[in-house]
């Protein structure tokens, strides 16, 4: 039986990844530095074939499958959308450091988000939702492979949940525009929603292949 490939990518470098600001859910787009890393990734690296594109709905990400899969349409899921920082939207790590109830959301607690902050365990559920519709959505369609770009935390929380080998969330940290090739076994997947991690993706391109 055919497995169904997932190629998890991470949007490209927006402003706030270089200036260290929180934006989760504000919609920003990527830096030109980003566009440039993108398109460079591109000449030097191979990026695996998709029949289907899946993306957050945040501009950031949208740009970024564009560029890496131009010719393929785009299927945006609410569910990929990166964790709502709620007040914490547009603040620097030094502005919180501080902050007691931001301490208490780093650290985990649900009873001291505040205002705006998406809990942790509706942002697992609506991840693994969404991965869950994308496999649906493959079988359904007869399609065996699939880019999906999206978030560091989305692919954190559905790694560190769904995938082997097990690691914790921070340990699925892939740089922008990286990620990793995930299967799911159609038979085992009807029975538990699990994918194996088999791949960390692009890769580079051999210097002798290059021209």
């Amino acid at each position: 039986m055919r497995t169904y490939k997932l190629h998890v990518l991470r949007h490209g470098l927006t402003d706030t990844n270089i200036s260290g600001i929180f934006y989760g859910s504000t919609d920003i787009p990527l830096h030109p530095e980003g566009r440039a890393e993108l398109s460079a990734l591109l000449e030097n690296y191979s990026y695996p074939y998709a029949e289907m594109v899946f993306s957050s709905p945040l501009i950031r990400a949208t740009e970024t499958a564009r560029i890496l899969y131009p010719d393929t349409e785009i299927i945006e899921l609410d569910g990929l959308r990166e964790l709502s920082f709620g007040t914490y939207e547009g603040k620097s790590m030094s502005e919180l450091s501080g902050d007691e109830q931001f301490s208490g959301f780093i650290a985990g607690k649900n009873d001291s988000l505040p205002n705006g902050v998406e809990s942790p365990l509706d942002f697992y559920s609506r991840s693994v939702d969404a991965f869950i519709s994308i496999v649906n959505m493959m079988m359904t369609s007869g399609v065996f492979s699939a880019a999906v770009i999206t978030h560091t935390g989305v692919i954190g929380n559905v790694l560190s949940g769904m995938a082997y080998p097990k690691a914790p969330p921070y340990e699925w940290n892939p740089s922008p525009g990286f990620g990793y090739t995930i299967v799911a076994d159609p038979s085992l997947f009807l029975r538990e929603p699990v994918f194996e991690v088999i791949d960390i993706i692009p890769k580079l391109i051999p210097e002798d292949e290059l021209y």
